[in-house]
């Protein structure tokens, strides 16, 4: 019985789905709370659907946060903080991940980068095109925070 188990536990793991081995999908990173249970003191425990604590369901976290290798970014609801840690790990699982680009000052983002190109250009062509891009900043940053 114990030689069956143990081969069928080898099948799973030799497993292979869509030609990307199951044993190496990126499970890295979590949604963490500082908060904890205002009733018993616990911590609040990640469910699958939220974070709550242990003994009370009724008590979920409200201030959340995704810690990644070095990226940590907040939110204030569970499933956009799903969401945003399952694409992080996708985009491990493809090799595509660049931690640069969430970075708190974003060094590749648009506000960045047009900032720097305009200490590049002559004087009178940046005063010109000062406006443009800095109505341009105030929409790329309407558009990120809506993500």
């Amino acid at each position: 019985m114990r030689g069956e188990i143990k081969l069928n536990l080898q099948n799973i793991n030799n497993h292979k789905l869509h030609n990307i081995d199951v044993g190496n999908l990126c499970m890295k990173g979590g949604i963490y709370s500082t908060e904890k249970c205002p009733i018993c003191g616990a911590l609040l425990k990640d469910t699958g659907k939220s974070l709550a604590c242990p003994n009370h369901e009724n008590i979920k976290a409200t201030k959340l946060y995704v810690k990644f290798n070095t990226i940590l970014k907040r939110f204030r609801s569970y499933e956009r903080a799903h969401r945003f840690l399952t694409g992080l790990r996708f985009k491990t699982d493809e090799n595509t991940l660049d931690e640069k680009d969430y970075k708190k000052n974003n060094p590749l983002g648009f506000t960045s980068m047009s900032n720097k190109f305009l200490a590049t250009v002559k004087p009178k062509t940046a005063k010109n095109m000062k406006p443009h891009i800095h109505h341009a900043q105030i929409f790329s940053k309407i558009e990120t925070s809506k993500n």
